[in-house]
């Protein structure tokens, strides 16, 4: 795979997982404005890496494709459940639930299963 689109593809997800850590914890949590700075820049620098091993065609570890899985879907899910339902109901007032509670932790849950099946499935050796 070209190393442009291993780069883009990678910081893409970065930033996905960086926002949804990122207003997941100022929704949910009051932290100091560095602590939730630093635990979301971890964990896109986490997913980032993951991402660009993958893409790499090297093998990963079934513990870091399942946490990666998890953020990166998690993401995905928190992004459509909470700006999908603004975009379709003007003023609909459930949307942060939806977001946050359901299609989020519905992500994770997938996300995880299938990093742990992708991980499990990679031959060794």
């Amino acid at each position: 795979m070209k190393t442009a689109l291993k780069i883009a593809i990678s910081l893409l997800l970065s930033g996905f997982v960086g926002f949804y850590i990122q207003t997941v914890l100022l929704i949910t949590t009051n932290p100091a404005h560095w602590t939730g700075m630093a635990l979301s820049l971890a964990c896109a620098g986490w997913v980032g890496w993951c991402t660009w091993k993958l893409l790499s065609g090297r093998q990963i570890s079934v513990s870091a494709a399942v946490s990666a899985g998890a953020l990166i879907f998690g993401a995905f899910g928190f992004v459509f459940g909470f700006f999908g339902p603004m975009l379709i109901t003007v003023g609909s007032g459930e949307t942060a639930f939806t977001g946050i509670v359901a299609a989020s932790t519905l992500g994770l849950l997938i996300g995880a299963a299938g990093g742990f099946f992708y991980a499990s499935g990679q031959k060794r050796g």
